[in-house]
């Protein structure tokens, strides 16, 4: 019983499951010599309380009792340990590989996302700005993967009560929150810088035309030769820039 209380103790890895159940599957090979010896008890005792008085006999019976009631009581510990060691297993195998999984794609992406963050001469806005929406998608897609990988670290704790796998998921979903708030930030800054720019771009152009227009208006009426007429008209012109 001692051992079996030693084999449930926590475990904080599947290797060490592997090994509890290694360990548990050696004990229950030696529960077949003590269910022999539990026999030769109740076959002595039976024995024994019919050479015996009444008395003599009753205590025999309740030490018997409690004897294989004892035994009983192992052997649904025993069953229900198997059970949970399993159950354990089968949990830390799930946790472990959608922990590993998801660190993976999480640092992957961080590295993919590095170059499109700062402003790159070999990379345009408009480039950056689709890279990072792209990302920005696959980031919104991996949200289930956040949430299962919380859910089945919420169930092994449940099973097997180790709580620190709790810090190794908070600290991946952290990682995860910020790459999301970086890119969704960076996205809304080049949206706003590429619309600026257009702007900018849209008053030069505007302000290039009246330019150019004018000075040729300018240009062809600088002269101050001419007749009145065309002096007049000269001058009308000259008028009309400063509308």
């Amino acid at each position: 019983k001692l051992n079996l209380h030693n084999i449930g103790l926590l475990a904080g890895s599947v290797s060490m499951i592997l090994e509890k159940l290694s360990e548990f599957e050696k004990l229950k090979e030696s529960f077949e010599e003590g269910e022999v010896l539990v026999k030769k008890a109740n076959e002595y005792g039976e024995s024994a309380g019919n050479n015996l008085g009444y008395i003599g006999r009753d205590r025999i019976q309740s030490e018997l009792e409690l004897l294989n009631s004892n035994l009983e009581s192992l052997n649904i510990l025993v069953n229900d340990l198997e059970l949970g060691l399993k159950r354990c297993h089968d949990i830390w195998s799930q946790y472990e590989a959608a922990l590993s999984e998801f660190r993976t794609w999480v640092t992957d992406t961080q590295n993919e996302v590095k170059p499109y963050i700062e402003s790159n001469p070999e990379i345009s806005d408009a480039e950056r700005l689709q890279k990072l929406k792209e990302i920005q998608n696959l980031i919104k897609e991996h949200k289930h993967d956040a949430d299962s990988l919380n859910a089945v670290c919420e169930t092994l704790v449940e099973v097997s009560s180790f709580t620190p796998c709790r810090d190794e998921v908070l600290s991946l979903s952290g990682e995860y929150a910020s790459l999301n708030s970086i890119v969704s930030d960076t996205i809304t800054k080049l949206e706003k810088y590429i619309l600026n720019q257009g702007d900018f771009k849209e008053a030069c152009n505007e302000f290039t035309q009246w330019y150019d227009h004018n000075k040729a208006v300018f240009d062809s009426n600088c002269d101050i030769k001419g007749d009145q007429e065309a002096l007049e008209n000269r001058l009308k012109n000259f008028k009309s820039l400063n509308s």
